[in-house]
């Protein structure tokens, strides 16, 4: 088999590579009628599920980990479009962490998403721009899938359809969506980049091939770099799969699969050379991780349960068996992982391509399980073969719980390759054998809607965006900061209070402010951390944000917080007073500062200079 497809490809999809007849006009209208069709179904089942957020557009936000993604990634967004506008480097940023700043291209910033946005940000703020993309990544991951298979795999587009729609909605994709996790659930580029590699191997072709590969390579990388790692890793256990499986086949494209890879990787790296420079020579560049990703594991037992945001889920089923809500990527149940071993058996005499996904299901798998295999929150003194790969760069920095991620595309392939070979018309068959195979169709058919039903998504937590003043969306702010310093919020950010990265945000970032939540290098540099170096002022606010109540201020407490004012170059202290412990919040700063003035909707200490 040769042409323009999939490694093991044995559909009869894409005729054109075979030197067979394209499909004729009715043929396009109807594939076009198909296409549409499924981008609008997808476009209409992700906003069904997110349909909270769409009714009160800047009110609400989703609720896993307090919204504190949420708010950072429309900090990212922001960003974004104050770059463009104001013509400054889009991969550092001082607008937080003031005055070190933040290296952009060593945190998730999808600058690959919100570069491209930036009209949206600046004709409707951060907050919808967020919201657009969310649906964009769900229903655009499904459809990019959806596409593939169509061209490509399948000759049913029904079937199709359903592989697209796993991939798009499966619950590991939810559940990165419900963390905000933009860089995680935008994959609509990952099915065009298993493409293109799998057509490296056309002779005669590697440099157009490999300057296409390329492009698509430097772009997910302004998008997420830990989505393009995932992928290589499939890849590159498909195509030793392949060689395993084909060695002869893969012996005679060796030749043009190498080139184009090298015109490839040149392309990539040529483009990518500042920004890759940027993001591990350039400032506040750091090393290693904020956690140990050790701790980031699929436990076994919740491959058999559902996830919290499934119809047949919910948290008491879900708690104990995944780090947090955010990292629920391995639930779905009983049915299906019953079903999908199956299908691989029914397939595997006639198609390479359920072969080669079933042995990359079983690698994934049994690697997602960590180093040490848990089973239902217990140890069970088992060691996976992580164990051992994790002593290897680059995989010391990968979580294998987002290993799991791989196998939804994998999955979503088995299952439209299934269902097309249930839905697909059958070669003429005896008169005998037609019954048994309309029993076949309907069971097998009933075995996808069993085993699919129960992990179908619900409706996406939400919950309240913080406070955002007439104070900063009125602009009175530029009327009392002084030129030249910063406002620093009460708390100063972290992710427990994004209420500055909220406001700095809607306001087209046009101040600076201290603190946030991303990742920056560790005092000594030696290391990373989450959020700002802490400082006593910073430190004493988050602690009354959290408790509600104000410890005894001493002589010393005043002297310290004068010295961070001075750190940051502190102009004005801003406090939201009906943010939750706003009124604890406010007598810790009145006893440290003095009264404060009281402008619109907050009320402010102004810092003195000198």
């Amino acid at each position: 088999m040769s042409g323009p497809v999939l490694v093991g490809q044995e559909a009869d999809a894409d005729s054109a590579a075979d030197g067979r007849p394209g499909p004729t006009r009715a043929g396009r209208g109807r594939r076009l009628a198909w296409d549409l069709g499924a981008a609008l179904g997808y476009v209409a089942a992700a906003v069904a599920i997110t349909l909270p957020l769409w009714t009160d557009l800047r009110g609400r936000m989703l609720a896993a980990l307090g919204g504190a993604d949420n708010a950072l990634f429309e900090w990212f967004l922001a960003h974004s479009a104050h770059s463009v506008t104001s013509w400054e480097n889009p991969l550092y940023t001082h607008t937080m962490n003031t005055p070190d700043g933040v290296n952009m291209m060593g945190n998730t910033s999808v600058l690959g998403l919100g570069i491209p946005l930036t009209p949206i940000t600046l004709a409707f703020g951060p907050m919808v721009t967020f919201k657009i993309l969310l649906i964009f990544a769900i229903a655009g991951t499904a459809w990019a899938y959806y596409f593939v298979f169509s061209r490509h795999l399948v000759t049913n587009r029904a079937a199709a359809l359903l592989g697209g729609a796993f991939c798009g909605f499966a619950p590991g994709m939810i559940s990165q969506s419900v963390g905000s996790h933009l860089q995680m659930a935008t994959q609509f580029l990952v099915p065009f980049i298993v493409w293109r590699v799998m057509r490296l191997r056309e002779p005669g072709r590697a440099v157009r091939n490999g300057v296409v590969l390329g492009l698509l390579i430097t772009y997910q990388v302004f998008i997420g770099e830990e989505v393009l790692l995932l992928t290589a890793f499939t890849c590159g256990v498909l195509v030793l799969s392949y060689i395993a499986m084909r060695p002869r086949e893969a012996f005679a494209v060796w030749r043009p699969f190498l080139g184009g890879l090298g015109v490839a990787a040149g392309v990539a790296l040529v483009l990518l050379a500042y920004p890759l420079w940027f993001q591990f020579l350039g400032p506040q560049r750091y090393h290693g991780l904020p956690f140990d990703p050790e701790r980031y594991y699929a436990d076994l037992a919740s491959y058999t349960a559902y996830a919290r945001e499934s119809w047949f889920g919910s948290a008491a089923t879900a708690d104990g068996l995944a780090r947090n809500v955010t990292e629920e990527n391995t639930f779905y149940g009983w049915p299906l992982v019953i079903l999908v071993p199956l299908a691989v058996v029914v397939l595997w005499r006639s198609s390479l391509a359920a072969r080669l996904a079933g042995i990359a299901i079983a690698v994934f798998f049994v690697l997602s399980l960590g180093t040490e295999i848990m089973i239902n929150g217990q140890d069970s003194h088992l060691n996976g073969p992580w164990a051992l790969l994790r002593l290897i760069p680059p995989f010391d920095l990968t979580m294998s719980t987002r290993l799991s991620l791989v196998l939804i595309p994998l999955i979503g392939l088995v299952l439209a390759l299934f269902a097309d070979r249930l839905w697909s018309r059958p070669a003429p068959r005896p008169v005998r054998w037609r019954p048994v195979a309309v029993a076949a169709r309907v069971l097998g058919t009933l075995a996808l809607v069993v085993a699919l039903a129960p992990i179908a998504p619900t409706t996406l937590a939400t919950t309240e965006t913080p406070p955002l003043p007439a104070f900063f969306t009125s602009g009175t702010w530029r009327e009392h900061l002084p030129a030249g310093t910063t406002i620093v919020p009460a708390p100063v950010p972290y992710s427990g209070a994004m209420d500055g990265a909220h406001w700095l945000a809607n306001t087209r970032m046009g101040f600076e402010t201290p603190g946030g939540y991303f990742i920056i290098p560790t005092p000594d540099g030696q290391g990373a951390q989450f959020s700002s170096t802490p400082r006593p002022l910073s430190n004493l606010l988050r602690m009354v944000n959290r408790t509600g109540k104000v410890p005894k201020i001493t002589e010393l407490d005043r002297q310290a917080a004068l010295d961070d004012l001075r750190y940051w170059n502190a102009g004005l202290i801003v406090l939201a007073p009906d943010r939750h412990n706003g009124p604890a919040l406010q007598a810790a700063l009145t006893e440290l500062f003095g009264p404060p003035e009281r402008v619109q909707d907050v009320v402010l200490w102004r810092v003195a200079r000198g």
